[in-house]
């Protein structure tokens, strides 16, 4: 899902590049999406997008660049939970700052990166998919049994189901405030 708001709010013929990691593993205990990955890539490139996809295995970082005038860095992963659902930290950096972010990418990320084409993802897709899904049910099955009664213990535990919690804001005076506390004491870790 978070591909596709991307999607949805590309609103010129643009350059797409994407870093990520990609690991049968993660497919199939609903980490990553390459099947999404896939279907964003093929819908963008049919859109007249140049689209480039680096695979880098030792990815975790997540960064949000546009046009090297505007980053997001932080947390969250591209999905509804990462940018809708769960407690994540972002930043936003603009300008320099932004510009600084993507040349860290291309100088330390690319070079360990490996380019796969639309072609080269489908195909791998295609060839792993029967056995991601047979893991999948596998596990979900084990999972659902023996995980039930330790997932019910833990919600009644933290008191889920009872009220919601209220997430407030971090409020732009505090962030200012904790922003000087850091230049003045920049021998700490």
């Amino acid at each position: 899902t978070g591909l596709t708001h991307v999607h949805a709010n590309l609103t010129t013929t643009t350059h797409i590049q994407i870093y990520t990691r990609i690991s049968p593993s993660d497919w199939a205990n609903r980490i990553s999406d390459p099947e999404a990955l896939l279907l964003f890539l093929q819908n963008a490139s049919a859109k007249g997008h140049s689209v480039t996809l680096l695979v880098n295995q030792r990815l975790h970082a997540k960064a949000y660049i546009a046009n090297k005038r505007i980053a997001l860095i932080g947390s969250s992963n591209l999905s509804d939970g990462g940018f809708e659902q769960n407690i994540e930290i972002m930043i936003m950096l603009s300008g320099q700052s932004a510009s600084d972010v993507a040349s860290l990418i291309e100088s330390k990320i690319k070079p360990d990166a490996k380019k796969i084409s639309i072609r080269q993802l489908r195909n791998w897709i295609k060839k792993h998919k029967k056995s991601v899904e047979e893991v999948r049910k596998a596990s979900e099955s084990m999972q659902a049994g023996k995980l039930r009664n330790a997932q019910r213990n833990l919600d009644k535990m933290l008191g889920f189901g009872r009220s919601k919690s209220k997430i407030t804001q971090v409020k732009k005076t505090n962030l200012k405030l904790f922003i000087d506390w850091l230049k003045k004491n920049k021998d700490f870790a």
